[in-house]
């Protein structure tokens, strides 16, 4: 309900008006349930789904609890590939541990909203950690300065960093505070490129990936292993009857799959 869709969907049209390639991907939750998704973002993105020029791509988070969907760095690649000069992100949003977007992009941009004490939300969720920018959407609504002003206190009191986090006001709905933002987005650009810091954040992405994938692997290899090699249906009936808990039991296991005992 912050607004990111609507905030995609003209900040994408900017970009791409002064000249820019422009890729988006917008991530949508799965059921749990069923694993369906409804992938409504591109209801809200109608500016630019019918551009010819604009590649938009919606995907479902299907189990992945970062936020995004488990392919969404490898998606953005591939549109880089294309030759996209801007590619934007939107995340299911953002709680205390869906936070694979600062492994993914260059710049986060965490869009909060008056009146629902946010500025707690961002202390609390982390946010002020992964944050280069801070919009305040819906800012025509009560309390956008009052927000925007703690924001700053809360900035002032904790950043250490040589780029200072900004704090904007928009209004998808009403168009306002679009191309300061998007100028803002190209200027954090240009302070990584001017510091030196995109190759490393480059390196530390595809690192975190790999972390990634290789203990996806590594997991379900090992629970292959220990489910066909041990008696593990047992070993939960064992825990179920209360002969031996959880913790003992997955020692148990660990200890006959690494050490053989």
């Amino acid at each position: 309900g912050a607004g990111k869709s609507s905030l995609i969907n003209y900040l994408a049209l900017l970009a791409y008006q002064k000249g820019l390639k422009v890729g988006v991907i917008a991530v949508d939750p799965s059921s749990p349930f069923t694993g369906g998704a409804l992938l409504g973002d591109r209801i809200r993105m109608n500016e630019i789904v019918n551009n010819p020029e604009i590649f938009v791509r919606s995907m479902a988070t299907r189990g992945s609890l970062g936020g995004l969907a488990k392919t969404t760095y490898e998606a953005g690649l591939i549109l880089d590939a294309l030759g996209k000069e801007i590619i934007f992100i939107e995340t299911v949003g953002v709680g205390q541990s869906e936070l694979d977007i600062i492994n993914t992009v260059d710049t986060v941009a965490v869009v909060l909203v008056p009146e629902s004490g946010d500025e707690f939300q961002a202390l609390k969720a982390g946010l002020m950690e992964i944050a280069h920018i801070l919009v305040i959407n819906k800012a025509d609504r009560e309390g956008g300065d009052n927000l925007k002003r703690k924001l700053e206190e809360i900035i002032a009191f904790q950043n250490q960093a040589l780029w200072e986090i900004p704090v904007l006001l928009t209004s998808a709905l009403k168009k306002e505070g679009l191309a300061q933002l998007l100028e803002m987005i190209l200027k954090h650009k240009d302070y990584l490129i001017k510091n030196n810091l995109l190759e490393e954040i480059r390196k530390k992405q595809i690192e975190n990936r790999l972390k990634s994938l290789l203990m996806e692997n590594l997991e379900k290899k090992l629970l292959e292993e220990t489910q066909n090699k041990f008696d593990y249906k047992n070993l939960i009936l064992e825990i179920l009857k209360g002969k031996i808990d959880p913790y003992n039991a997955a020692k148990k296991l660990a200890e006959k799959l690494f050490f053989g005992y």
